[in-house]
């Protein structure tokens, strides 16, 4: 997204992540992908709005209640199948290939790989 338009969205994507957090989303009539709707009326595509959440959490400061509200509104207004492929994909960003090496086979599903940690950390 470009940053311009992301600087006139992040209101709304704020509102939305609000709204989420309180159990006033709704579930937009699709099939795909997966759309969820404001108090507001903006509707977002589950995945962004769960990126745009993600991106702004540190563990410092993670409120777990919060944390726990949204994951659980979002998931009753979506297909858990769209969080769980876009939070694999984060570990597998965020942690895996900053961190670890494959040392198994490197075939397997990422969750049943064998591990070791990068040199130097």
């Amino acid at each position: 997204m470009k940053p311009e338009v992301q600087e006139e969205l992040q209101p709304l994507f704020d509102q939305c992540i609000q709204d989420a957090i309180d159990g006033r989303i709704t579930r937009l009539d699709s099939l795909w992908p997966p759309v969820v709707v404001s108090s507001e009326g903006a509707p977002f595509e589950v995945h962004d709005l769960l990126r745009a959440w993600t991106e702004t959490q540190r563990a410092e400061i993670l409120d777990a209640e919060q944390a726990i509200a949204f994951s659980e509104n979002l998931r009753r207004q979506s297909r858990w199948g769209e969080i769980a492929y876009y939070l694999l994909g984060l570990l597998e960003r965020e942690l895996e290939e900053k961190y670890f090496v494959v040392t198994g086979n490197e075939d397997d599903h990422f969750w049943d790989r064998e591990y070791s940690l990068k040199p130097g950390i």
